[in-house]
């Protein structure tokens, strides 16, 4: 997801995701990502889902497909859900 800024030390967030609010969101990413054993990827689409946003998921192997699929079954609490929208 955004080539790979979610997910890749290499790869940072591009400059118009970067806002005041995103060390805030990505520590609340990775909290979720420990609670659920989901992938940081799989919970930013189980959120985007949830908020009725249809993504278009480009990928460049099986896995990364797996993997975006996969989402669809993350379960994300009420209180992740209220977490992420706080931190933003």
């Amino acid at each position: 997801m955004i080539n790979g800024g979610y997910v890749r030390p290499d790869k940072p967030l591009p400059e118009a995701y970067d806002h005041p609010g995103t060390s805030r969101v990505l520590g609340v990413l990775d909290e979720i990502t420990v609670e659920t054993g989901a992938t940081r990827n799989q919970v930013v689409l189980a959120w985007l889902l949830w908020q009725g946003i249809r993504p278009i998921v480009g990928v460049s192997s099986l896995a990364q497909l797996d993997e975006a699929v996969d989402a669809v079954d993350v379960p994300l609490e009420d209180g992740q859900l209220a977490r992420l929208a706080a931190a933003r």
